[in-house]
């Protein structure tokens, strides 16, 4: 239920609902992990990491908790910790398309360009409907000067956010099955791709020029 009002968006009765799950079973690591979302929604980093952290140490195999990690570290400038997280994750899970974003989108913050589109390809080509993966992809494309591929991309990712908030309204995350209890997966897009589609559209070389 936890995971639910979270992907919702109603942060504070998800926090209630995880916070009586724990009450009840304290050493539950998706209640945990799943609570350490919360945080990172409510941009308390400091908490969220401490939470994920201690959801790893109930859990050790748990890649979803190392892939959110990434996330709150990175979003604390600890670049390399979460670099460091994201491929733990993909240790423990080698198609886990959300772990290669997120990696993606680390490196290329570190200025590792060949290395973050290995990430975002291998997370479409593992999760086709990726509309955060397509765009982070295409940001990649157009800045090598790929013109009509980052196009291509940035349309096909257009089009899956379209029907994603048609069928239901959800952003960039899922909730999926573990012991069979719902768990809180984040993907995030990389800041560089807002604004991008229509930039490259701009940018097209206009035929017999």
């Amino acid at each position: 239920m936890g995971c639910a009002l979270r992907e919702m968006g109603q942060v504070a009765e998800a926090k209630e609902a995880l916070t009586r799950a724990i009450a009840i079973r304290p050493d539950f690591a998706i209640a945990h992990g799943n609570l350490a979302s919360c945080y990172f929604a409510e941009g308390n980093l400091d908490e969220s990491i401490r939470k994920y952290k201690y959801a790893i140490q109930l859990e050790p195999n748990y890649p979803d908790a190392y892939n959110n990690l990434g996330n709150a570290l990175r979003a604390a400038n600890m670049l390399d910790e979460a670099i460091d997280s994201y491929r733990t994750a993909l240790k423990l899970k080698l198609d886990h398309p959300h772990a290669y974003n997120n990696l993606g989108n680390a490196l290329k913050e570190k200025g590792m360009v060949k290395e973050a589109v290995h990430c975002y390809t291998t997370a479409c080509r593992l999760k086709p409907r990726f509309p955060e993966a397509q765009n982070n992809l295409g940001s990649l494309l157009k800045e090598q000067g790929k013109i009509r591929q980052a196009i291509a991309h940035y349309q096909v990712g257009a089009t899956q956010t379209q029907r994603r908030t048609a069928s239901h309204g959800i952003a960039a995350s899922r909730c999926t099955a573990r012991h069979g209890c719902a768990v809180l997966v984040l993907s995030v897009p990389h800041p560089s791709t807002t604004g991008d589609v229509a930039h490259v559209r701009s940018a097209q070389p206009t035929p017999g020029h």
